[in-house]
């Protein structure tokens, strides 16, 4: 008898999943390595992806933490914990700025790298259907492929686990009423 997993995780596991990504750019300068900070809420595949920068210091992840909390408080996701791996850029001054909004921060185990599949898989997915297909010309090219990617992945791009349905509702334009045209025959 085969064991069906869940595409959902366990109840009281982290709803939200966080992981860098190294985007190659190229500048007059030859090719450098920007970074996004991707944070995915398990639940309802929503996620998030932090503005471009070829520092990814201390002072600008904390920055990208307390502007994602503001940005889960103020979309109404539920957040209680957030999970991210042990990259050496989630510095203990990053759990800090989550842990004094009161969110749990925990980390992945050692040498186990499928505790953050949900984000990573986002990650190669944004990566497949988007920058591979584009050679990335800085920041704000980045940001601006970021950007339109994820609009698609909301609200076009059907997901297995919604039962094909996009994650969010599109809008529905308001369209203009169509002109009575008339066509003269001489």
């Amino acid at each position: 008898m085969a064991l069906l997993k869940s595409s959902t995780p366990r109840a009281g596991s982290p709803k939200l999943r966080s992981a860098f990504l190294a985007v190659k750019s190229l500048t007059p300068k030859g090719f450098r390595d920007l970074s996004v900070l991707v944070f995915l809420h398990v639940e309802t595949r929503r996620a998030l992806v932090t503005p471009a920068t070829y520092h990814p210091n201390e002072a600008w992840v904390c920055d990208q933490a307390k502007a994602f909390v503001k940005h889960t408080q103020k979309s109404g996701l539920g957040t209680d914990i957030v999970m991210h791996d042990r990259d050496t850029k989630f510095t203990t001054s990053f759990d800090a700025a989550l842990e004094s909004t009161g969110l749990r921060v925990k980390k992945a185990a050692f040498r186990s790298p499928n505790t953050c599949a949900f984000v990573e898989r986002f990650i190669q997915t944004l990566g497949q259907e988007c920058l591979d297909h584009f050679i990335v010309f800085g920041e704000r090219h980045l940001n601006h492929l970021c950007a339109v990617f994820l609009d698609y992945y909301h609200r076009l791009r059907p997901h297995q686990s919604k039962e094909n349905e996009p994650l969010v509702e599109r809008r529905q334009r308001k369209r203009k009423a169509p002109v009575a045209r008339c066509h003269s025959i001489i």
